[in-house]
């Protein structure tokens, strides 16, 4: 996949960019950088995937609520180091998109850690802006992490969203949608993008 559009349209909005061919490549690049720091996990599995938590717990503090106690976990994560996290979307014009239920990455990532990772597969990334990328979460997201998840929601029990308003389950998990328009102030950002499938 050519990342030139993307790579180019988020330095343009504040973004440091790094580009791998693989999932392989990127966990290198983050275990030869990342040392003798904390580290904050956001839901994802992307990091899931490339085995981040266990690979980085070597070497460093590492804090999930997929690993330890949820409650613990998020609130660690708001103070340590670096926070790491996907995102539901990434649209060619540079905005990062996030689709969450309890709103803790897009809390981190804004007021959280001073130094803050996404790690972004290219099936993330849309050939057009917001309004594709969420598009594309609602249709190719929300299905598969709603039945992974067990939720009673349209999306995870008929594989379709019935968008926005029209979702009224108690299970929904759609409640904090947030554009990064441009790099939050305050904060040093960096996006991995990854070659390869990674993630919903």
């Amino acid at each position: 996949m050519d990342f030139t559009k993307a790579k180019r349209n988020l330095e343009r909005n504040g973004f440091e960019v790094h580009v791998f061919k693989t999932g392989a490549e990127a966990a290198a690049h983050l275990n030869e950088e990342l040392n003798d720091v904390s580290i904050g996990f956001g839901g994802s599995k992307t990091l899931d995937q490339l085995g981040l938590y266990e690979s980085l717990s070597e070497h460093n503090d590492v804090y999930w609520h997929w690993r330890q106690d949820a409650d613990y976990a998020r609130e660690k994560s708001m103070n340590t180091d670096i926070y790491m996290s996907s995102a539901n979307g990434l649209a060619e014009t540079g905005e990062i998109i996030f689709v969450d239920g309890n709103g803790n990455r897009v809390a981190a990532s804004i007021c959280g850690p001073k130094r803050v990772v996404y790690v972004i597969g290219r099936n993330k990334i849309v050939d057009g802006g917001v309004d594709e990328a969420i598009a594309r979460i609602r249709r190719c997201a929300c299905p598969p992490n709603a039945k992974r998840l067990g939720k009673r929601t349209p999306c995870g029990l008929v594989g379709a969203c019935v968008g926005g308003a029209g979702c009224d389950s108690p299970d929904r998990m759609c409640k904090v949608t947030a554009v990064f328009d441009r790099k939050p102030t305050g904060i040093s950002a960096k996006v991995i993008l990854v070659d390869e499938d990674l993630g919903y």
